[in-house]
């Protein structure tokens, strides 16, 4: 009898754990099917295409991966920003990086005989507004999308320098990455290059055309030696911020949009809004711009980072990234999104939408500021600022690695005229050190002041570096003077130079840097930069959190419309995400 009861009560357990362990593994079946339906409508979204199905389903795997990440992230509530789904999730962190970083530093840069002694060379953080966004004063072209190309230099170089022409003259341009892609031969095209390189670039080449007559391509390509000649924008020079301090770069991006390097890293990739603090890593891979800073009603500071990953990264193609931390928050400020990148590895996203580098030989057409000259200026740096509201941005690209954007910045401010100019003529014609693989802002810069730079229409841009297409490269659509590197600079100190113009930044896109979609960025990056960008603003939360506007070269699906605020005044002693590493900007007439 005992045994008839002991067998009646094991088997209704037995029953109980069979259904539990059915109703799980259907639970897995539709969350799998769920998320399958979810890559497909991300794949129309996107226009993804497979080679076969044993493609679609690794990318399938890469996908779901990422998609979970993000709803981890996002679900967890104690962060302060989130992630997305966006146009590399199908990307791991390592692919993504290689395809759309590609910052490279440049050591030692020379100073410019070109360039005057910088104008504002007493301001100090107090005399500086405590938000400041370029996009407002219309001064930052439309976020672009650099692709699979490493050249975010390219593109970080000329959205400072597009910023930079608008404040100077009142015309925004679109400047051509292309030129610097393939004729800026110190830097390495799609294989990455450094902002400073680019400066010298375009002061070599007396200006850089713009982007309409020398198109982005997305590949390397040869130098158009007529496009590269018929020239939009010149600078006369370049400083460097003063590396590590936040205070000198706020100063730096208030005067105008900032190229910086940055650290780059899954979480990045991901960002989908808010103030990003997450883990970005010490490396510098990446280069995007400081278009701003600002400040969050909570009282947290961030700075706005404009990318080159298109517009449905980040806040449209933005960023906004701690400001003034000294370390990781505890709470995130951002949050994390599928985008365009989710089905991209980090290590291939690094490979594809990265590729700064740090120059390593100096920059003929560059002034360094080594120490800082604005210690007497007050109230005369406007609280937030964005140069996109002065029509000085051109619209955001998607061009994987690179950026002219601080070009077409300086162009617009200058002439009035607001340019796309041509990465492909920068990927195709600057020889050093630039191409897919990354580059530097300052070679292209040289390239610029040399040869000028085509615009996007004559000098389209192709996703890789080809032959330096002489006749495209001849077509000048603008010129710079010079670039102006700010080294030992604080976020202070750079504030008062994006409030000038939109300058041009090394970053670091490890962690969720490619999957921010919204908020103040403040992720964990690292110091090593391998993208380049262009701040072409800042500004300050309803909350008070202070923020950089960050241009990227991802196009407008990545971040906030392709722009990132990121965190201002973070207390890092290189910035958020490596973005004090080198700021430059260029001159123009």
């Amino acid at each position: 009898m005992a045994s008839t009861q002991k067998k009646a009560f094991v088997i209704p357990l037995l029953m109980i754990l069979v259904t539990l362990a059915s109703d799980q593994a259907v639970s897995r079946l539709l969350d799998v099917a769920s998320i399958s339906q979810k890559h497909e409508e991300w794949m129309s979204r996107h226009g993804r295409n497979y080679l076969d199905s044993a493609e679609k389903d690794m990318r399938f795997q890469i996908f779901k991966k990422n998609y979970k990440y993000v709803e981890k992230f996002n679900n967890a509530g104690n962060n302060t920003y989130k992630l997305s789904i966006n146009a590399f999730s199908d990307l791991t962190t390592e692919e993504f990086l290689a395809s759309h970083t590609g910052f490279k530093m440049s050591p030692n840069p020379r100073v410019s005989k070109t360039t005057t002694p910088y104008s504002n060379q007493n301001l100090t953080d107090d005399e500086v507004p405590e938000s400041f966004d370029w996009r407002n004063q219309g001064a930052v072209t439309d976020i672009k999308y650099q692709g699979s190309c490493g050249c975010c230099w390219a593109f970080s170089a000329l959205a400072a320098i597009e910023s930079a022409l608008k404040i100077k003259n009142g015309q925004l341009l679109n400047l051509s990455e292309q030129q610097l892609v393939d004729c800026d031969i110190s830097n390495s095209g799609c294989s990455g290059g450094s902002m400073d390189t680019a400066f010298k670039y375009i002061i070599e080449n007396r200006g850089v055309a713009a982007e309409s007559s020398y198109p982005y391509q997305e590949s390397d390509g040869t130098c158009d030696q007529q496009e590269a000649t018929n020239t939009a924008a010149q600078i006369t020079g370049y400083e460097d911020v003063t590396s590590n301090n936040e205070q000198q770069l706020k100063i730096a991006v208030h005067r105008q949009p900032v190229s910086i390097g940055i650290s780059v890293g899954e979480e990045f990739k991901s960002y989908g809004g808010e103030i990003f603090n997450g883990n970005c890593g010490d490396r510098l891979n990446h280069a995007v711009t400081l278009v701003g800073y600002g400040q969050t009603e909570e009282g947290t500071k961030y700075w706005l980072i404009k990318n080159s990953w298109g517009t449905s990264w980040g806040e449209n193609g933005y960023m906004r990234i701690l400001r003034e931390s000294s370390g990781p928050q505890g709470n995130n400020t951002y949050k994390l999104g599928i985008n365009a990148f989710s089905d991209l590895t980090d290590e291939e996203f690094q490979a594809s939408h990265t590729g700064s580098k740090m120059p390593i030989s100096n920059p003929r057409f560059s002034k360094t500021i080594t120490s800082f000259k604005y210690q007497n200026l007050t109230n005369e740096v406007p609280e937030n600022v964005d140069w996109r509201d002065q029509g000085g941005v051109t619209d955001v690209k998607n061009r994987g690695r690179c950026s002219v954007a601080a070009v077409e910045g300086i162009v617009k401010i200058k002439t009035g005229e607001l340019q796309q100019l041509s990465e492909q003529h920068r990927l195709d014609c600057v020889q050093l050190g630039n191409d897919c693989s990354g580059g530097n802002m300052e070679s292209a810069y040289d390239y610029i002041v040399e040869n000028s730079i085509a615009s996007e229409s004559n000098y389209q841009y192709q996703e890789h570096k080809g032959p330096c297409d002489q006749a495209k490269a001849a077509k000048k659509a603008a010129e710079i003077i010079g670039f102006i590197k700010i080294a030992n600079a604080n976020e202070m100190q750079l504030k008062v130079f994006v409030a000038q113009q939109p300058i041009s930044v090394y970053i670091n896109t490890d962690g969720d840097f490619r999957q921010y979609t919204v908020g103040i960025y403040n992720g964990n990056c690292k110091d090593s930069i391998n993208h380049a960008v262009v701040i072409v603003g800042y500004g300050v939360s309803e909350d008070g959190t202070k923020f950089w506007i960050l241009k990227n070269s991802w196009g407008s699906g990545w971040g906030e419309r392709g722009y990132m605020r990121i965190i201002r005044e973070s207390g890092f002693p290189k910035g958020p995400c490596g973005i004090l590493t080198m700021p430059s900007f260029p001159d123009a007439q």
